[in-house]
């Protein structure tokens, strides 16, 4: 029995891998087996009442092996084996992670693919992810703020989940286009206005993202534009080009499917009532001139009528949408908002289209 407890006692006193027996044991086999022995001396041992001489076993390979045991059981190994794989990815793409990040396309495909490769091999969290944002935010803090929207989207494609959490991803992408409103072309308006995944990303709009949870930090500096003046010089320039599509597109990204402040609001509806009158004025001329009268106007007057009718109702259309996030999410006027109804203009759309 007090054999059996002083096992016991050595087994948990012993390195993982590693085994220890008492110097009655030791003694008894020393000369029988081919092991050396560690002698440790004598120690206080739990329910022992003397001190027990304890020697240790030393054999390399059960020590390597307990060893590996123990590397198996903690992850050790797994960790070794995601380092080396890293270091691979690494080497086959040296010139994103061991030089400084290019403006250029070459290298943002180069970036791309090393992010594709690591997707490939390995999952979230891993080695790789810590040197792919490395690289990624450094050239995001360097041209970022210069690039254009496809190479920010294939910075911040789907595939940098892991490297990116969705969160960093919507910071990104805000503070991007923060910087770009201003100044953008209604040509770039469009194009961040009809992207899918920043209308996912800001589907109640960035004003309301703003109002929120502020602005975001990110690894670049940007501009931070007052959003509803930007929404109210978009509405002027509309007024002075008589088309608010890039006002329209512009709500969109600011205000997504929710309404609009009150003071856009009320600009965007003292700018509706001229067109809404000469919509008006200009589908009941058509009427009495062409359908009613058998055709007081001749051919071109008609074309012109037409094409006042169609013109004026694109404007009020985009109007309601800048007002309104239910029109804004649908890309149409409610039928029946201010008198409207987009049927009602399909007639004159089909005039036109036979001209």
């Amino acid at each position: 029995m007090i054999a059996s407890n002083v096992a016991a006692r050595l087994e948990a006193l012993a390195d993982p891998g590693g085994i220890l027996v008492s110097r009655v044991v030791h003694d008894q086999v020393q000369d029988k087996l081919g092991f050396d022995f560690d002698d440790m001396g004598e120690q206080a041992v739990k329910n022992i009442a003397r001190p027990v001489g304890i020697h240790r076993v030393h054999l390399t390979v059960l020590a390597d092996l307990g060893e590996m045991l123990n590397d198996a059981r903690t992850g050790k190994i797994k960790d070794q084996q995601d380092e080396w794989l890293a270091r691979e990815i690494e080497a086959a793409f040296d010139d994103v992670f061991l030089e400084p990040p290019s403006r250029t396309k070459y290298w943002v495909s180069r970036y791309r693919a090393a992010l594709e490769n690591a997707r490939k091999l390995a999952e979230p969290p891993h080695p790789i992810d810590v040197r792919l944002r490395r690289a990624s935010s450094a050239w995001l803090e360097r041209f970022a703020t210069k690039a254009e929207l496809p190479m920010i989207a294939a910075i911040m494609g789907e595939a940098s989940k892991g490297i990116y959490s969705l969160r960093q991803i919507a910071d990104i992408m805000f503070a991007y286009i923060s910087h770009r409103l201003e100044t953008a072309s209604s040509a770039e308006i469009k194009q961040l206005a009809d992207d899918a995944t920043i209308g996912l990303l800001f589907r109640g709009g960035m004003y309301n993202r703003y109002l929120l949870v502020g602005w975001p930090h990110v690894p670049f500096q940007y501009d931070k534009p007052d959003f509803v003046a930007t929404m109210k010089d978009r509405l002027a320039r509309g007024r002075a080009r008589k088309s608010y599509k890039s006002a329209h597109l512009t709500a969109r990204l600011l205000f997504g499917n929710k309404e609009a402040p009150r003071e856009i609001d009320e600009l965007a509806l003292s700018f509706i009532q001229t067109p809404m009158k000469e919509y008006n004025h200009a589908m009941n001329e058509f009427r009495v001139g062409y359908r009613e009268s058998g055709g007081l106007y001749n051919h071109q007057e008609r074309t012109d009528l037409a094409r006042i009718v169609v013109n004026r109702f694109e404007l009020v259309n985009d109007l309601s949408c800048i007002m309104h996030g239910d029109d804004r999410d649908r890309g149409q006027i409610l039928p029946g908002r201010f008198g409207v109804y987009s049927e009602d203009v399909d007639e004159y759309r089909n005039y036109l289209a036979q001209e």
